[in-house]
This record gives C-alpha cells, structure tokens and sequence, in this order.
C-alpha cells in the first residue's frame, strides 16, 4: 500500500474541487466487516468518511457528502433566512402550514435570485427623512394621530 497523500478532483457541490486524501480498507463490526475509509486534509486538520461498499472509490464516497452538506447549508439558510422554526402557532397543523409557507417563501426566492447578478438581487429605496419628534409610521402616513 502506497503511505502519504494523494491529490485528486471531484465534483462536490457541482464544480470541480481539489482535494488531498488518503484512503484505506478497515474493518467494522457495525457496518458488516470490511468499510473504505477516506481521510481528507482541510485547512483545519484531516476528515474523515466512509461507505460500506470497500471498493468504492473516493469520489464514490466524496461525492454523496458533498452533497450532503450542500442539503444541510440549504436547511441552515431556510431556519435563518424564513425563520423555520420560529412560529408560534397552538394547533400542530398551523404548524404544518407554517414550515410549509415557510420552504415555498424560501424556494421561490431562491428562484428568483438564481440567475441574477449580486446587483440586481439588492435594491434600496431611499425614503424620505422622518421630521423630528415623529414615529416613522406616523412621517408616512400610515398611521395618523388619534389612530
């Protein structure tokens, strides 16, 4: 068995991304026997994966990952981002509905923002100063003394 590390290129995440590993054969009762077994050298030190198939290959055992953690930053973002998860509802399909409005808000924004340049995803309006001494509500008109 060649020892060190090895350089590669896979797909993680849908683009092309270097790597440096090492892979091996292991044992472990839980999965069943033999298991292969990838080291991978990130910036913070070395991670490790595995599958239960011992002659995968690393991208075999990489790819899936990869794709893993793409599904986990995407529910990160919609617990942030929607806010799933912050609804105060009584009755359990009030809640069903909530985290369901919750994904469509987020997946039609993102939709939305697929294609576009960082530019065209951020628009400010200017609004006009609020006068001293006023709620901004009630410098806008929406909310008029005595309301």
């Amino acid at each position: 068995m060649k020892r060190g590390w090895a350089r590669g290129t896979f797909e993680l995440c849908g683009k092309a991304t270097g790597k440096r590993y090492k892979t091996f054969e292991a044992t472990w009762r839980p999965a069943g026997g033999a298991i292969r077994v990838v080291l991978v050298d990130e910036p913070k030190g070395w991670v490790a994966f595995f599958g239960t198939d011992p002659s995968a290959t690393v991208a075999d055992i990489l790819g899936p990952v990869a794709d893993r953690f793409c599904l986990e930053t995407c529910f990160r973002d919609v617990k942030e981002v929607a806010r799933a998860g912050q609804q105060q509802v009584r009755r359990v399909w009030a809640s069903a509905g909530a985290s369901h409005m919750c994904l469509w808000t987020f997946t039609m924004t993102e939709a939305w923002a697929w294609n576009r340049s960082g530019d065209a995803r951020v628009v400010h309006r200017r609004a006009p100063p609020e006068p001293r001494g006023q709620a901004p509500r009630v410098a806008a008109g929406v909310v008029g003394p005595g309301h």
